[in-house]
């Protein structure tokens, strides 16, 4: 009723700035809004008559008392205290009660979810849209310290509601996650950068077991569309967010999702200049860039800690432990359930070596970690299942991106393997290159330069190599692989 009555008063068009204030005064002298559990079972109940209009319309554009209820959180927010940890409680408090409705319904009411998105989605992106209203008029109430808080309890809601609990709500979710008012706002400032790689991971991770297991129905396929979009316009408007998160988010990643990790492995700094991957005798040994370690924000050693493996790979590129004997166990432990491997392990594994070798404290105890880490993946790779060896390879190759002590240490490890390996290694190598660049662009940096320097260096023999000659669909593949990166050179001649 007091919903209704204020939503009455707010569209009528004499009401204006001074009607609204007092009668919103009136209200918190009626109600108790200040006592945590009154104002969370007043607004609960003012999402429930949000939605009970939204039934009566028919669903058919009925969001006056949505609308209206995120105006009077305004009005609240702004009369209901002085400081700012007053106001965020009110703002905290209807985006917590908008989230327990939507898990509420999601849960009891299933076959009725579907009809709330809309009025769900006017509710949490509204709130959005007034505080930065707000903030561009210079209100009070609304600071930029402010706004970013609201901003980082919209995110929190969105941690509530992810996507592998709320499937249902997946595409709203997207929606929000990647709302103008909400993205830019929080990678904007590194402070926000670890919940924006948190929410983009999440909604990853929620299509993987869908395309792992070739269930790609229509909305399945329209919100990797989706995922797509908000990857492109991220590589494009904060590549140096995208840049420091790029290996976390792969490890998200369905495995045959080559075109969308090409587009995370893209990313590099704005202010660097990428050399032409094309450039005859090009040497990235002397390019000033692979003396500097690329930004990796977040602990990537606790996965390998998970799974007892940080410590004898340290010992390895140390010189403290034989790299054969600790081989023999690797591929096992980084099997997460016994018949899978855990993706983000292996990954985590290759980027620790590379890391560990780039903190060695001088130029002979790097070379020795290089040598010690080149040993350890020959064992490995050798004595690996195809899968395992794929995953391997795989996460190598991820660190093939911009110009940096990584990417330098990558394509080095990328073609000593290929040089000093049998076949199958080298055919799995040559796969997991020529995989990603069969896909639309972009491709990264490094994964080009690497791939190049293997087909034109008479030295790495590929075309000697018995998988080019397996089957005419694979020759021609590589054929035209080749030809593509280097066309006056033919196939018949880079050996």
């Amino acid at each position: 009723h007091i919903l209704l009555n204020w939503a009455r008063v707010y569209d009528h068009p004499a009401a204006g700035e001074a009607e609204l204030t007092t009668l919103v005064r009136q209200l918190l002298q009626q109600i108790p809004l200040h006592e945590t559990r009154v104002e969370a079972a007043f607004f609960r109940a003012c999402v429930g008559a949000v939605l009970a209009f939204y039934d009566q319309s028919g669903g058919r554009g009925g969001f006056q008392v949505a609308d209206a209820l995120v105006k009077l959180v305004v009005f609240v927010t702004r009369l209901g205290g002085r400081d700012g940890q007053a106001r965020l409680q009110t703002v905290r408090m209807f985006l917590s009660s908008v989230t327990l409705v939507i898990v509420d319904i999601h849960e009891t009411r299933p076959e009725a979810f579907g009809a709330y998105q809309r009025p769900f989605f006017r509710l949490l992106s509204g709130i959005l849209g007034e505080a930065h209203a707000a903030f561009r008029a210079e209100e009070a109430w609304c600071s930029e310290q402010t706004l970013h808080a609201i901003v980082g309890l919209l995110g929190e809601s969105l941690r509530l509601l992810d996507p592998g609990l709320v499937p249902g709500f997946s595409f709203v979710w997207l929606m929000l996650a990647s709302h103008r008012f909400f993205l830019p706002r929080l990678v904007e400032s590194r402070a926000g950068w670890a919940l924006a790689a948190e929410l983009l991971e999440r909604q990853l991770r929620f299509l993987e077991p869908f395309v792992e297991a070739d269930q790609v129905s229509e909305p399945v396929k329209l919100l990797y569309r989706g995922i797509v979009c908000v990857i492109l316009v991220v590589l494009h408007d904060f590549p140096e967010f995208l840049a420091s998160y790029a290996l976390r988010l792969s490890d998200a990643v369905p495995t045959n999702c080559v075109q969308l990790r090409n587009l995370l492995l893209s990313a590099y700094p704005r202010d660097m200049r990428l050399p032409e991957p094309l450039t005859p005798n090009l040497k990235i040994d002397l390019l000033a860039e692979i003396t500097q370690s690329p930004d990796i924000p977040y602990d990537h050693a606790v996965l390998l800690e998970r799974v007892g493996l940080r410590t004898g790979l340290e010992a390895v590129l140390s010189l403290q432990r034989a790299p054969a004997e600790f081989a023999s166990g690797v591929m096992a432990a980084l099997h997460s359930d016994g018949a899978h491997y855990d993706v983000a392990a292996v990954n985590a594994f290759v980027l620790h070596a590379l890391v560990r070798i780039t903190q060695a404290t001088d130029d002979a105890a790097r070379e020795a970690a290089q040598r010690m880490a080149l040993e350890l993946f020959c064992a490995v790779l050798s004595g690996a299942d195809p899968e395992g060896r794929y995953l391997v390879v795989s996460a190598i190759a991820n660190q093939l991106r911009f110009p940096s002590t990584h990417t330098y240490l990558g394509s080095r490890m990328v073609l000593a393997l290929f040089s000093k390996s049998d076949d199958v290694v080298c055919e799995c190598i040559a796969r997991v290159l020529v995989e990603r660049i069969l896909v639309n662009r972009p491709f990264p940096w490094g994964l080009l330069v690497t791939l190049i320097e293997l087909l034109r260096n008479p030295f790495y023999a590929f075309w000697n190599h018995s998988f080019t000659r397996e089957s005419p669909q694979i020759a021609e593949i590589l054929t035209a692989v080749s030809t593509s990166i280097h066309p006056s050179d033919p196939p018949s001649t880079a050996a």
